[in-house]
């Protein structure tokens, strides 16, 4: 050729351009173009255990069927559907072909290997053979990725979630191809420990205080479990100082453990009020008041009341630490206290009796177990009055009234016992309350008794959001009791729709029922339906009753501190008449 002349190999060099162009014109039209294709057959390659059914099962385009979309789009949707049945190790390849007037569609695949088995690592709650009876996947088998998959979610952590491991997650999930070790399906698990816990939203709290309170049920170092997440949730809202606690989890950036988060919303805290009223009793009376809730961001709460009247002037100091540690509380009170007890004003038995009370307390408990805790309380009080009006004893015996007419101081020790199951203590919903008490005064006082007290209260969900609430209070005490040491039943704490402290005497049974009901959807709300009785007396044999029903309202303010503010209207059932008393915070 390389004799050739000069233009003669140009000519043989443009005669086989066209001819390329000739032949590229005459091709087919690629198939990611073509539209309404047929095919006719098809052939599928690289089966070595699986049945042909298993991929033609898994098609959507069939032989004999016109595929009306564009194909290029087909094939892959095709690729996508045989790849998720799980038993291949990559999207097999599906292209089509043309032969004698003939669509064929190839299919090229690569199966997984045969199953041979699972190898755990990071499990120690379970062991290897626990976590193998949730595998379905039959040994010898063409391994199933999905199949593993579903087994991994529903029975291997679905067990851990059933046994409240709520951490527990999936670092790495593997099939190898590996000839050696080719169908071994490698497993490693994250069973939630908590590497940190971190708090968000906290502007006026200290962290400190936080991670006492959470320490208490969660530890780093320790798998999380859904009762202590849940627990240490409550024991957040438990303070009072937290509109809203939201936790949540985040893998930590190293070793499988976990991050527990808590989201804080802080509620307001603190408020102060300035009251003015008239009585005829105590005319004209002014109060100031100050509350705080979480002093210093430690979650304390002082409070403190000053009462200005003529007749009626006093105070009262009180201060709480709910977490000295993790394990203990204090509390101390200090007051100096005057009221009058007006009795059948009007009348010709009306009586007026002057009451003057100073004295404090000092409380510290421990939590037990993290239900259960007691406490030991030291008190003094020097009691006093003086009759303005009338007699106020004259309706008593001689013994009760030898009793009462009684001043002097009291010095006694009590001895609390609580067993605390609730689920919120502001808004129980669900949960159980059982608190007991034994005082005992003298200690070289002026009066010498023993008085005992139980509680317990049950609250059962109802209606998923409505709440059934139940309160059985028992009181007796003998000796030498004071007046201001009764027991006295009556009014917006205990028996509504009558007047407060209408019953009073040494033996007393409060019996209480709400059902309680949203009215919307923030619970901003709620509906209450109650019924109240009582039998107080000096002996349970000889006791004056009184029953009682009605409807309240309790709405959250949470802007101004307060919780909810209550609302309730009662029937004297026994007596008739009817009251609305007003409270802040459930009655029980």
């Amino acid at each position: 050729m390389a004799d050739q002349p000069l233009h003669i190999r140009c000519l043989k060099l443009v005669f086989c351009s066209l001819l390329i162009f000739a032949l590229e014109m005459a091709a087919p039209a690629p198939p990611c173009y073509a539209q309404g294709v047929v095919v006719d057959n098809i052939q599928i390659t690289g089966l070595v255990n699986l049945e042909q059914s298993v991929v033609l099962d898994a098609l959507s385009i069939k032989v004999g069927q016109e595929i009306t979309g564009t194909v290029l789009s087909e094939l892959n949707r095709n690729s996508q559907y045989l790849y998720e049945t799980g038993y291949f190790q990559e999207p097999p390849e599906l292209t089509l072909d043309y032969h004698e007037g003939l669509t064929i569609l190839l299919i090229r695949v690569l199966e997984n290997p045969p199953f041979k088995g699972v190898e755990f690592d990071g499990n120690t709650l379970y062991t290897s053979e626990e976590l193998m009876q949730y595998i379905t996947q039959v040994p010898g088998e063409v391994t199933n990725l999905r199949q593993l998959e579903e087994d991994i979610s529903l029975g291997i952590l679905g067990r851990y979630a059933e046994d409240g491991y709520i951490g527990a997650y999936i670092v790495e999930f593997a099939l190898s191809t590996l000839e050696e070790d080719a169908g071994t399906v490698y497993i490693t698990i994250a069973e939630g420990i908590v590497e940190d816990i971190v708090f968000e939203g906290n502007e006026k709290t200290k962290e400190s205080l936080l991670r006492m309170v959470v320490g208490r049920r969660i530890k780093a170092g320790e798998v999380l479990k859904k009762d202590d997440a849940e627990k240490a949730m409550q024991d957040l809202y438990n303070l009072g100082i937290f509109e809203q606690v939201e936790p949540a989890m985040d893998p930590a950036p190293t070793g499988g453990n976990i991050i527990l988060r808590f989201s804080l919303v802080e509620a307001a805290t603190g408020q102060a009020g300035v009251g003015l009223g008239y009585s005829t009793v105590n005319g004209v009376q002014g109060t100031l008041s100050y509350n705080e809730r979480n002093f210093r961001g430690e979650g304390k709460t002082i409070s403190a009341i000053i009462v200005f009247s003529k007749n009626n002037p006093g105070y009262q100091l009180d201060y709480s630490d709910p977490y000295i540690s993790d394990k203990s509380f204090f509390s101390a009170s200090l007051y100096d206290l005057n009221y009058r007890q007006q009795r059948n004003p009007d009348s010709p038995i009306e009586s007026e009796i002057d009451v003057d009370s100073v004295g404090g307390s000092l409380t510290w408990g421990r939590r037990i177990t993290d239900e259960l805790s007691g406490n030991v309380s030291v008190g003094l009080t020097d009691y006093d009055y003086k009759i303005i009006k009338g007699d106020p004893f004259r309706e008593y015996g001689p013994e009760r009234r030898r009793r009462l007419e009684q001043t002097g101081q009291t010095r006694s020790v009590t001895f609390g016992l609580t067993h605390d199951a609730r689920d919120n203590v502001f808004t129980t919903h669900n949960g159980t309350y059982l608190g007991t008490s034994v005082q005992i005064a003298g200690f070289g006082g002026d009066f010498d008794f023993r008085k005992y007290v139980a509680d317990g209260r049950m609250f059962i969900p109802h209606a998923e959001k409505n709440t059934v609430a139940l309160r059985a209070k028992v009181g007796l005490a003998e000796g030498n009791v004071p007046v201001f040491e009764e027991f006295r039943v009556g009014g917006v704490n205990s028996v509504r729709g009558l007047p407060e402290d209408n019953l009073t005497g040494t033996k007393m049974m409060l019996l209480n029922g709400e059902y309680r009901f949203p009215l919307d959807k923030k619970k901003t709300f709620t509906g209450v339906v109650f019924a109240d009785a009582a039998w107080v007396g000096e002996s349970f044999s000889e006791t004056d009753s009184s029953y009682s029903a009605g409807i309240g309202i309790r709405f959250r303010v949470p802007a101004l501190g307060l919780g909810s503010i209550r609302l309730d209207m009662g029937w004297d059932l026994r007596d008739g008449g009817a009251r609305l008393h007003f409270g802040i915070g459930e009655m029980f």
